[in-house]
């Protein structure tokens, strides 16, 4: 890490906008330049649930997560992929599970909170929930009851001037994540910061061509990544590619550069819609929250309650016939749907 104190050779201006105004360093995180001497000496990074020190090129404790991969180090960072992956701070959503008298569980609740923060010059952070909608999130995450078991939704949004201050809130509170928006993203679409199965835990808004996507399904979308879901629409052009995917009569899928929800997606927030979760991807949650709790027996945990490495759509549909629906946005509406055509095909296993 460059120190302007210490790197006598770098330019004066470099080192005046370093010292003055660039708040941001290794990974992208905030410099805490009140943390000089900690640790070894020199200033340090707050990830939130951890403190990374450039002098040492260490953390300065174990990775909170560790127990739950014990073939890491404790103080392994970013998977062993520094390449690839930032860090992550994890505890994502909380958990609370209530029972009957025999143990069955008969109540799951999500608490789900996201931190906004701009990093932009332009757009304040309180602008952001505002642009976004992201009052109107909650109707996207419905509380409803299957199979005797009852799921309640408690989703939060909370605009941080800083992300030193989001870490700050987010590590008294002990779960969440982060949406953060700036000025070089105004054109392109909001997505969930991951690389494969590695979740960064962030969400990177963005305003999209002429703000059509600056809506609120898109961050709830975004929101059903950090909680765990894989998406369930396709761009068959990539599988086809594979010949994993193969239409019945034998013709080309003409979709006209749109998405293609999955048969029983088509009407749900994961499958691209403007729509709640329907009972297709909550059963999926409840399924997911209910093993989890045979095995350790905790009431309440810090987590997702669906697992993305588990939640892969092809493991659903592989060797099974269905249809994939063609999805348009609905310039009248504002919303995504379904134009009503859709495929027969056939998803082939891999070999």
């Amino acid at each position: 890490m460059l120190s302007c104190q210490k790197h006598s050779n770098i330019n004066a201006a470099v080192c005046s906008a370093w010292d003055k105004g660039y708040r941001f360093g290794f990974n992208g995180e905030e410099i805490d330049k009140g943390s000089e001497g900690m640790g070894g000496g020199g200033s340090t990074y707050d990830y939130g649930f951890r403190i990374y020190n450039p002098s040492l090129g260490r953390f300065l404790s174990v990775d909170p997560l560790a127990p739950e991969y014990p073939y890491y180090s404790a103080y392994q960072f970013s998977g062993n992929m520094p390449i690839w992956c930032i860090d992550i701070d994890g505890l994502e959503p909380l958990v609370s599970i209530s029972t009957d008298k025999d143990n069955n569980v008969t109540k799951i609740k999500i608490t789900y909170h996201l931190f906004v923060v701009s990093k932009s010059k332009e757009v304040t952070s309180e602008q952001l929930l505002i642009d976004f909608d992201m009052s109107n999130i909650v109707q996207y995450y419905p509380n409803v009851t299957i199979d005797g078991i009852e799921i309640e939704w408690d989703i939060k949004v909370t605009p941080c001037k800083t992300m030193k201050e989001a870490r700050r809130e987010k590590r008294k509170l002990g779960y969440g994540e982060f949406a953060i928006y700036k000025d070089k993203n105004k054109k392109e679409r909001s997505e969930h910061g991951r690389k494969g199965n590695l979740d960064q835990h962030k969400i990177y808004l963005g305003y999209g061509e002429n703000n059509k996507f600056a809506k609120p399904f898109i961050v709830a979308h975004e929101i059903g990544h950090g909680i765990g879901y894989d998406e369930r629409y396709i761009d068959p052009d990539e599988y086809n590619n594979e010949n994993l995917i193969k239409t019945l009569d034998g013709k080309e899928i003409d979709n006209d550069g749109k998405s293609l929800s999955l048969d029983g997606y088509q009407n749900d927030l994961m499958g691209g819609a403007s729509a709640p979760l329907n009972s297709s991807s909550i059963s999926r949650l409840i399924s997911n929250v209910v093993e989890k709790f045979k095995k350790d027996g905790k009431k309440t945990y810090t987590g997702p309650p669906v697992k993305l490495k588990n939640d892969d759509w092809y493991k659903e549909f592989a060797g099974k016939t269905t249809k994939l629906h063609q999805m348009k946005f609905n310039e009248n509406t504002g919303n995504v749907e379904s134009t009503g055509k859709n495929w027969d095909v056939k998803v082939e296993p891999k070999e």
